[in-house]
């Protein structure tokens, strides 16, 4: 009797369990982390994670979480989350700084497979968090622009960058990896201007839930 008991117990267990894996996807349980401290203020990603609500199954949303922002910058603070779903990478990315465009004129936002021209805001929702400290960023991205993904497909390869452009750099348009790799190249860093979350490989899955 006290064994069938046990395995009645494993059992609840486990089943308790699985959901936890299934459905990550907050603040607190991130697909993507990365420490704080190793970029500028505004390029600091802390982490990010993925998201949906079954009242719009027809979304998925994403949180950038970095170590603060500010909204009027006259540079520009860019924000890149990636994943691959089905062995075709997908990508989101978010621009703040005063000359962008979109909500407010201050925030411009695209997603879409990796590789191929897109066309700007595809109706992507912008919500901001706090301006200071932990500021987020999330975007609320139509499912049909990112592979209209449906229930249990598994997002990959998660991962995050963030860079900075100057007002300087900003006006001369230098990509942030471009600049990575000139400044790796003549033997300085790139000034913090850049970071990537995690530091090396991926973050976890994300599990399509509706």
């Amino acid at each position: 009797m006290k064994r069938i008991v046990g395995i009645f117990v494993c059992m609840l267990l486990i089943l308790m369990l699985l959901p936890i894996s299934a459905i990550a996807g907050d603040e607190t349980h991130p697909e993507i982390s990365d420490k704080t401290g190793d970029a500028r203020f505004a390029t600091d990603i802390q982490k990010a994670w993925f998201f949906e609500n079954s009242t719009t199954p027809d979304y998925l949303s994403i949180t950038i979480q970095v170590r603060g922002f500010h909204i009027n910058y006259y540079g520009a603070d860019l924000y890149d989350v990636y994943w691959t779903m089905n062995n075709v990478n997908y990508f989101l990315f978010a621009g703040l700084g005063i000359y962008m465009n979109g909500a407010g004129g201050r925030v411009s936002t695209t997603a879409g497979i990796v590789g191929i021209d897109t066309n700007w805001n595809y109706n992507i929702t912008v919500s901001l968090g706090q301006l200071g400290m932990n500021g987020t960023i999330t975007c609320k991205i139509p499912k049909s622009i990112i592979g209209s993904p449906h229930t249990g497909d598994i997002l990959t390869k998660t991962n995050a960058w963030a860079s900075q452009r100057t007002p300087l750099m900003a006006k001369i348009g230098w990509d942030a990896l471009f600049r990575d790799w000139l400044f790796r190249h003549l033997g300085i860093n790139s000034l913090n201007l850049i970071d990537f979350a995690p530091d090396s490989g991926y973050g976890s899955d994300y599990i399509i839930q509706y």
